[in-house]
């Protein structure tokens, strides 16, 4: 690839702090000679490149190294290891105020904040009315910066940071506040900064915003790389990640059963997953049955039937369907819930329903039994393909014991009476009626209503 076309390159990278104990333990550190901190690795070995025009989406759980990335990024910190190359004018947002002096009114700050950013006087005097328009502060700008509200702070903040049109931007979790109204006006300009073919880079907790927005994503997690690239499969990852962590506690590593139990255990399960997997084959269920590791239960087959009973992943919009899923018990549980989700191919959450919101209580189940669970409903979905989830839960907790996550494709056609982009169907039901006008000597326009 040629490196023109590239924004940012990045090989190598790892940052690591030095975190002492007291100040006077650094003072020792140089007199003695003698180590007396210890290191933490935020960033370790991170290699990738961003294209010009592309929009990058930054997810991970905190702690993960998304702030201290951008901020290396930026210029803001200093690199440990690793080279790191941003072709272009940079514009940036860290953090929420970032620069601002809380004494000092809105529109100074807007001046000392673009100055930071390497704008000159006149230029930020020259976009300070669009600046203060944009940011719908005008009421507010000649108050003190420690007088607004969170919101108001990331309307100035991102006001000051887009009006120098960067060649690169990055955004850091600045949209995530603020009313509606504004976020959909920093959308509206990141638009037309990705028509103007310009990078952008963001972080985001909103997975929603991230798959429909961005072309790549990047998942972090402890300093590391783990998933980079279409939005929607590293999205799938990083919720994997939050929900479904599969590492294995020295407890749950070591089996204090008896060795005839754990074969008994062993073969009900395998006689369990043989059964249901031959049903699946037999339906021709299009998807693989996962065995996941250890785990209190585990969904071992889940689908969709129609009124006849039939397995199905084209629905008619209108008619009535089940979602069920059969779930395996390795443990004992005693709260056990289960649940599914709708999404679309951007991972906009459509529509989830669960045992625990719905306040439906599951019976105990015991270890080997089999857990049929059944939600019916009609769909009212049409026009596209969607992606179903299935998980198995506690009542009493947010941790899944198990997903199937975007585990089944499902197809809706079209409805022929709705409009070709319709994506829901509400059961429209038209009327129509007409209001004779009286007779009047009065010249004027007759008017009708339809309704």
């Amino acid at each position: 690839m040629n490196h023109q076309e590239l924004a940012i390159q990045v090989v190598g990278l790892s940052k690591v702090f030095r975190l002492y104990s007291r100040p006077l333990d650094m003072v020792k550190e140089i007199v003695l000679r003698r180590s007396t901190h210890r290191e933490l690795w935020a960033l370790k070995d991170l290699s990738f490149q961003v294209k010009q025009g592309e929009m990058v989406g930054l997810i991970g759980r905190n702690g993960s190294g998304k702030s201290t990335l951008f901020k290396i990024l930026t210029g803001v910190l200093d690199k440990t290891f690793g080279e790191v190359t941003v072709r272009g004018k940079i514009s940036s947002i860290l953090e929420l105020g970032t620069g601002f002096h809380p004494e000092y009114t809105g529109r100074q700050n807007i001046f000392m904040g673009g100055m930071c950013l390497g704008m000159s006087r006149q230029e930020i005097d020259s976009k300070l009315d669009w600046i203060i328009n944009f940011s719908e502060l005008p009421e507010f700008i000649d108050q003190p910066i420690r007088t607004y509200s969170t919101g108001m702070k990331a309307r100035l903040a991102f006001s000051t940071a887009i009006c120098m049109d960067p060649d690169v931007l990055f955004i850091d979790e600045a949209l995530s506040v603020g009313d509606v109204k504004f976020q959909r006006k920093c959308f509206d300009i990141i638009d037309q900064f990705r028509s103007k073919g310009r990078t952008i880079m963001m972080v985001s907790h909103d997975l929603n915003t991230v798959s429909s927005f961005c072309d790549k994503a990047m998942l972090l997690d402890e300093g590391r790389i783990v998933d980079y690239g279409e939005p929607r499969e590293v999205t799938r990852e990083y919720y994997h990640l939050l929900y479904c962590d599969t590492k294995k506690t020295p407890e749950a590593q070591a089996d204090s059963r008896p060795q005839q139990n754990l074969e008994e255990r062993n073969g009900l399960q395998q006689w369990a997953k043989q059964r249901l997997r031959l049903t699946a084959e037999n339906s021709e269920a299009p998807y693989e049955l996962r065995v996941g590791g250890r785990k209190e239960a585990e969904v071992i087959d889940f689908g969709i039937l129609d009124s006849n009973g039939h397995r199905v992943t084209l629905l008619n919009s209108g008619e009535t369907y089940k979602f069920f899923l059969h779930a395996l018990f390795h443990e004992d549980l005693e709260d056990p819930a289960f649940g599914f989700l709708i999404r679309d191919p951007k991972g906009t959450r459509l529509f989830g329903i669960d045992t625990r919101t719905t306040n439906y209580i599951v019976r105990p189940h015991k270890r080997g039994d089999i857990l049929v669970g059944i939600v019916e409903l009609t769909m009212w979905l049409t026009n596209g393909e969607y992606f179903l989830s299935a998980g198995i839960g506690r009542r009493n907790s947010v941790k899944i014991i198990d997903l199937r996550h975007d585990g089944l494709l499902f197809s809706i056609p079209r409805h022929p009476l709705l409009f070709p982009d319709s994506l829901i169907d509400l059961q429209p039901v038209i009327s129509c009626d007409t209001f004779e006008a009286e007779a009047s000597t009065t010249k004027g326009p007759i008017l009708f209503s339809c309704i």
